[in-house]
């Protein structure tokens, strides 16, 4: 599981998220909001970061290492739809109102991330609507990336499955 980090890279995660580049473009006042609300979390390689189906509770800013987003199963088993790393956002369920995370995320590289609560990240959002317009529009982004990504397995899926021209199927005409 997780461990909290309590030294001193906490007390620069302020620094921290600012260096992010998912939120480049945020007024400095509303990182060091975010910063207050957030605290670091490690994992190490090989670790699950979450579960499909867990409670969507928190969203998380990948501050170094990588992990990788899985879709389960019973009939295939696990592909990874993507891989994400430094400054990218994992855990957008919360955000938009789902109570249960969408994949599994395996940690590939001893990872840090910057872990929110999800409620108190949507109260910030709309306390503070500039800041809200700002990080939804990333989260926007990340999810367009993620959908990307899904549709480019589904046709490698579906190219991989296609009878190839001239080749026979087996199946009379």
């Amino acid at each position: 599981e997780s461990m909290k980090r309590d030294d001193a890279a906490d007390e620069d995660l302020y620094g921290i998220l600012r260096g992010l580049e998912f939120l480049r473009g945020v007024k400095d006042e509303h990182v060091q909001k975010l910063a207050d609300k957030a605290s670091l979390v490690a994992f190490s390689k090989g670790e699950m970061a979450f579960r499909e189906h867990e409670p969507a509770r928190h969203c998380h800013l990948v501050v170094d290492g990588m992990i990788s987003l899985e879709i389960c199963t019973p009939a295939t088993g696990c592909a990874t739809v993507l891989t994400i790393g430094r400054g990218e956002l994992l855990g957008w369920s919360p955000l938009v109102g789902r109570d249960r995370l969408t994949a599994n995320a395996r940690v590939l590289a001893d990872t840090t991330m910057a872990e929110i609560d999800a409620a108190d990240l949507l109260q910030l959002c709309e306390q503070e609507p500039d800041f809200g317009y700002k990080f939804m529009r990333c989260a926007a982004l990340a999810l367009a990336k993620r959908l990307t990504a899904t549709r480019l397995q589904l046709l490698d899926l579906y190219h991989r499955d296609s009878p190839k021209p001239g080749i026979p199927t087996g199946n009379p005409p």
